[in-house]
């Protein structure tokens, strides 16, 4: 039997969540589908020495507030634990261990079928669907990466985890945003690292007279900045990561090797812009991920770069197709906990108006 729903959520992370907690204020009908067993396994996968530049306080979505310190930081096992409670408190339906495989359109009505947790095909038809698969999906990788030896260990911010993961000599990190600096500065500790840099990111304090840096982005009215304002295309053109000691030179100064992008890759030679080169052991790719819609048999609803066409997480092609978790979707706090929530509620109100009354008892 096909079962039916008003909106179909693909993705039980926080962008997922933080949609079903205002589809149940609006008296919607959904079920969310996780590809993982768990909620908050792609936090649980990710390395452990994570730490949230926000504190507690700006590290939940609607409904219910992070329990601990609200001026502490969280680690990754805290926030998966997090969402796994946050779904349970709100007895939201599931279908975990489920990955769509297949959507198309039917009339008005999306029909998407998907593999259950013990590998059986099921459908289920939506009057809307809503993609909050996330900006996490696929890694991005140099296409001279194919070039590297077979005896050089690669690695990507999605499966590395640990120090020891990683054999001796040399180890290369390929992007220096805000993960691939904290990976370079761990790996430090036990390795020679060397960070090919391409940009000259902003680095802001965690803290500013005591203060969190999220606290300062609220209270100036930086978090709520739409990425069309004056306020919100500088701060996309700045592109500020908060850290403790992340400035390049600092982490030069730890004994990072700092180089600029890389050129070429010839075996186990890596080859910098500027004729410097380097033999590694292993490399991490930290050069950001791209998203995958190879599911979704809706045509034009991407453009040539792959990229979602859509205004405010608003398909521009299709009627009751939306996203949502994407970077800078409409703030900075598109993709973080502290934000997602405010997405979540215009994109809601949107489905409200697309749809007629729900036929889900109160």
């Amino acid at each position: 039997m096909i079962q039916t729903v008003d909106v179909l959520i693909v993705g039980g992370g926080q962008a997922g969540l933080a949609t079903a907690f205002h589809l149940t204020q609006a008296n919607k009908s959904f079920l969310i589908v996780e590809k993982n067993l768990r909620l908050g396994d792609n936090w649980r996968q990710r390395y452990d020495s994570l730490v949230l530049f926000a504190s507690r306080r700006y590290s939940h979505i609607p409904g219910l507030k992070m329990k601990g310190d609200q001026k502490g930081y969280s680690g990754k096992e805290e926030i998966a634990d997090y969402l796994e409670n946050y779904a349970a408190h709100f007895k939201f339906p599931l279908a975990l261990g489920s990955k769509i495989t297949n959507v198309i359109k039917q009339g008005d009505k999306y029909l998407a079928t998907y593999n259950d947790s013990n590998g059986m095909a099921q459908q289920i038809s939506s009057r809307a669907l809503v993609i909050a698969t996330g900006g996490f999906q696929k890694p991005n990788l140099l296409k001279c990466a194919s070039n590297l030896s077979d005896d050089v260990l690669q690695l990507t911010t999605k499966n590395y985890q640990r120090p020891s993961q990683i054999p001796s000599g040399p180890v290369l990190i390929v992007g220096d945003g805000a993960t691939g600096r904290q990976v370079a500065k761990e790996l430090n500790q036990t390795h020679e690292v060397i960070l090919a840099s391409s940009n000259n990111h902003s680095i802001k304090p965690q803290k500013i007279f005591g203060k969190d840096y999220f606290w300062w982005l609220d209270k100036l009215g930086l978090l709520k900045a739409n990425k069309n304002s004056i306020l919100g295309n500088y701060m996309r053109s700045r592109n500020h990561l908060p850290g403790k000691d992340l400035e390049l030179r600092k982490l030069k100064k730890a004994g990072i090797q700092i180089e600029n992008k890389v050129q070429t890759i010839q075996g186990d030679k890596i080859y910098f812009k500027g004729n410097n080169r380097a033999r590694i052991k292993s490399v991490i790719w930290a050069i950001g991920y791209h998203s995958d819609y190879s599911w979704l048999k809706l045509k034009g609803i991407v453009c040539e770069r792959g990229d979602f066409l859509e205004e405010r997480g608003v398909s521009k092609v299709v009627k009751g197709l939306y996203c949502i978790g994407k970077s800078w979707q409409w703030t900075r706090g598109s993709a973080t906990l502290t934000g997602v929530g405010s997405d979540a509620k215009f994109i809601v109100d949107n489905i409200c108006d697309y749809l007629p009354p729900s036929s889900m008892p109160s």
